[in-house]
C-alpha cells in the first residue's frame, strides 16, 4: 500500500483511529475497547503507523482493542519487540561511548529523541532511528557554559580537535564515518547503530540559527561528577518546538512530534515557567506555531473532539511521515520564490537549489566557501550525485517543476 492509493476520507478515518490507539496506549488503561472497522481500513491504519514510525506505541493500544485482524496485531507486536530491544542496545552503547568521551574530557549532550524517550511511561513507545548527541569542549564564562575558545577561530580549532578525538573513539568501537551534514557527523555500525554527533544544532540560514549559535549557553551540567549536559526543562521544551518547526517548515514531520509534546507536558507542564517559555517563543516567532501544535496534541490525547483546524494539521503531519514528504518540500521551496510569473519562479527555484549561499557553503562545503569560483562545479556535482544516489527524488523534482502552470 502507498499513500497515493488512499483517499482523503480514508486518510482522515485511518488517522483518527490511529490517534485513538495511541490515546489508549498513553492512558495505560488495561480494559478492552471495541473499534469496529473493515479489514481494508485496518490496513490503512497499519500503513499510517508504519509511515510515521509509531508501530510500537500503537501496539500497546491495539492489544487492548477487539476486532483488529490478528495479522496486523502480529506485525505491530513484532515491531514493538524490536523497538524495545533496540532501545536497550542503544542505551548500553551510548553509555559506552559516553564513558570514552568522559576519559577524553569531551562534553556530551543527548538531544532530541535520545532525550525525549526518557519521558515515555514504558520502553518501546518511542522509536529512534538514530541517537543525536551534541558534543565539544566547554568552559564557563561569566557563570554560563559556552564553547571553549576566545574567538571564532579558536573555537573552530577546539571543535576540530574534539571532532578528531571523537572520530577515533567511534572508529575504535567499529563505526564507519559516513558523512558530514553541515552541523553533525554521522557514524554507523551494523546492524542497527546510527549516531549523529552534532557540533551545532542548527546550520546557517535556518530559522533561529542565531538563537542556538552556541547552544552551550543554554546548558546545565546534569551531574557534578560527569561531563554530561542537558537543557533546563523550559529550554528543552522550547528547543523541541524549534526543532519541530524546522522540519515542519521544510518537508513536514510526522505525528511523533505531537506525541512527544504531550508526553513532555504530562511530565513537566505544572512545574515550568510559562512566562519565560512564551516570551522566548514569541521572540523566536514560534508562538503561533506552538499554539496550534499544543492545541492539536492535547486535543488528540486528552480524548477531546478535533475541530477542522486540528484535523487539517493532523492530516498534514500524518501525510508528512517521519522523514517528511518530498512534494511538501518542493512546494515550500517554490512558494518562497518572489515573482508573480511561474517561469521566473522556476528560474529562481533552480538557482536556489543548485547554487548554495555563502553561509550554507561555510557549514556544508567549507572548501567551496574558501574558493567560491568553484560554485558552478559544485552545482554540476550535486546534479550528478542526485541522479546516481537519489534518482527517484531527482526525477520527482524534475516532474514537479515541469507540471507547474505557466500562468501569471
Amino acid at each position: 500500500m502507498s499513500g497515493n492509493q488512499i483517499s482523503i476520507e480514508e486518510y482522515r478515518k485511518g488517522s483518527l483511529i490511529l490517534i485513538r490507539l495511541i490515546q489508549i496506549a498513553l492512558s495505560l488503561e488495561q480494559k478492552q475497547f471495541v473499534i469496529d472497522e473493515n479489514e481494508y481500513l485496518w490496513d490503512i491504519v497499519y500503513y499510517l503507523s508504519q509511515y510515521n514510525n509509531v508501530e510500537g506505541i500503537t501496539y500497546l493500544g491495539a492489544k487492548n482493542v477487539k476486532n483488529i485482524p490478528q495479522r496486523i496485531i502480529d506485525k505491530w507486536k513484532k515491531k514493538y519487540d524490536t523497538t524495545v530491544y533496540h532501545q536497550f542496545l542503544f542505551e548500553i552503547e551510548s553509555q559506552a561511548i559516553f564513558q570514552k568521551m568522559e576519559e577524553m574530557k569531551i562534553a556530551y549532550w543527548p538531544i532530541k529523541g535520545a532525550r525525549i524517550a526518557r519521558y515515555y511511561p514504558l520502553p518501546g513507545m518511542r522509536f529512534m532511528a538514530d541517537n543525536d548527541i551534541l558534543y565539544g569542549f566547554v568552559e564557563i564564562n561569566n557563570g554560563r557554559y559556552c564553547q571553549l575558545g576566545q574567538d571564532e577561530k579558536e573555537k573552530k580549532e577546539y571543535m576540530k580537535s574534539a571532532q578528531k578525538i571523537l572520530v577515533d573513539i567511534m572508529a575504535d568501537r567499529g563505526y564507519d564515518y559516513q558523512l558530514n551534514h553541515g552541523n553533525s557527523d554521522v557514524f554507523k555500525k551494523p546492524p542497527i547503530f546510527n549516531f549523529e554527533m552534532h557540533y551545532q544544532i542548527f546550520i546557517s540560514g535556518q530559522k533561529n540559527y542565531n538563537y542556538y549559535k552556541d547552544p552551550w549557553l543554554k546548558a546545565k551540567r546534569c551531574f557534578d561528577d560527569k561531563n554530561e549536559y542537558c537543557f533546563i526543562d523550559e529550554d528543552e521544551y522550547i528547543y523541541m518546538i524549534a526543532h519541530t518547526f524546522k522540519h515542519f517548515n521544510s518537508s513536514g514531520c510526522g505525528i511523533r512530534c505531537i506525541i512527544d509534546l504531550f508526553v513532555f507536558l504530562k511530565n513537566k507542564e505544572k512545574c515550568m515557567d510559562w512566562n519565560y517559555i512564551n516570551h522566548e517563543l514569541q521572540m523566536m516567532d514560534l508562538d503561533e506555531f506552538h499554539r496550534q501544535l499544543k492545541k492539536l496534541s492535547l486535543s488528540c490525547f486528552l480524548f477531546k473532539n478535533l475541530d477542522l483546524d486540528d484535523e487539517n494539521l493532523l492530516l498534514y503531519l500524518m501525510k508528512s511521515g517521519t522523514f517528511g514528504n518530498i512534494i511538501y518540500y518542493f512546494e515550500r521551496k517554490y512558494d518562497q520564490q518572489n515573482s508573480s510569473y511561474n517561469f521566473i519562479k522556476k528560474i529562481n527555484y533552480l538557482k536556489k537549489r543548485l547554487f548554495l549561499s555563502k553561509e550554507q557553503c561555510r557549514d556544508v562545503f567549507p572548501f567551496i566557501y574558501k574558493h567560491m569560483y568553484l560554485m558552478p562545479f559544485l552545482a554540476l556535482y550535486r546534479i550528478v550525485n542526485s541522479i546516481i544516489l537519489r534518482p527517484k527524488r531527482f526525477f520527482s523534482e524534475f516532474r514537479f517543476l515541469i507540471k507547474k502552470n505557466e500562468k501569471k
